[in-house]
């Protein structure tokens, strides 16, 4: 599968591993140039997660990634400039957003603003740094296209990172959202030497909420 990955944060430095580990042909998309063309010159990013071997991956500007050819479009980009990107993309390959958040001029899930094309929603308990290393992972994938969402599963799936399916794509958005807000807690805890009985409740609690 044909993948330009728009992002070249460790997000999308990470999940460009996890495609190219499944043999699939990865564009990493950066906005900075001058970053895409170390990428392609050395196999590293330089400036985050730079132990990621990125060797199989291709890199460039966004404004010269191959949109038009691309089968797939996987946006790992913050949220805050999602709404000014996304409008732009050309081509209509189909959208998995790795994405957590909420628009913060609007309030809306960002899935809502990708319009003229099928899009898909990846979450789930992953630190970009460990999926680097090819450590344990799992997500879910969440698309009112199931087929689309099946495609995507069968595509990225493997032995160190595996994916399910869900057709509740409010439910993973709102919550991949509200996770972070609870992991902040969680710190904040940790960091007031609240022990791990309050933390236990809060992530409880948050999960109850």
């Amino acid at each position: 599968m044909r993948v330009v990955v728009v992002g070249g944060g460790s997000w999308g430095t990470a999940f460009s591993r996890v495609l190219a580990n499944r043999e699939h042909e990865v564009t990493l998309a950066c906005r900075d140039a001058e970053q895409a063309g170390t990428i392609a010159a050395t196999g590293r990013n330089p400036r985050y997660l730079t132990h990621t071997d990125l060797s199989g991956v291709n890199a460039t500007a966004i404004e010269e990634a191959p949109f038009a050819s691309a089968e797939l479009i996987v946006l790992a980009l913050p949220s805050a400039v999602y709404a000014n990107v996304v409008p732009e993309l050309p081509g209509t390959a189909p959208v998995l957003s790795l994405t957590k958040g909420l628009d913060p001029a609007t309030g809306e899930r960002l899935s809502t603003l990708v319009q003229g094309r099928p899009v898909a929603i990846l979450s789930g308990p992953n630190i970009a740094e460990e999926v680097s290393r090819d450590l344990p992972a799992a997500a879910v994938i969440a698309s009112d296209d199931r087929q689309l969402a099946l495609r995507l599963q069968e595509a990225i799936n493997s032995v160190t990172f595996r994916v399910y399916v869900n057709e509740d794509v409010v439910g993973v958005e709102l919550c991949a959202a509200a996770k972070n807000v609870i992991a902040l807690a969680a710190g904040g805890a940790d960091g007031l030497g609240l022990g791990d009985n309050a933390k236990a409740a809060l992530v409880a609690r948050g999960l109850a909420e």
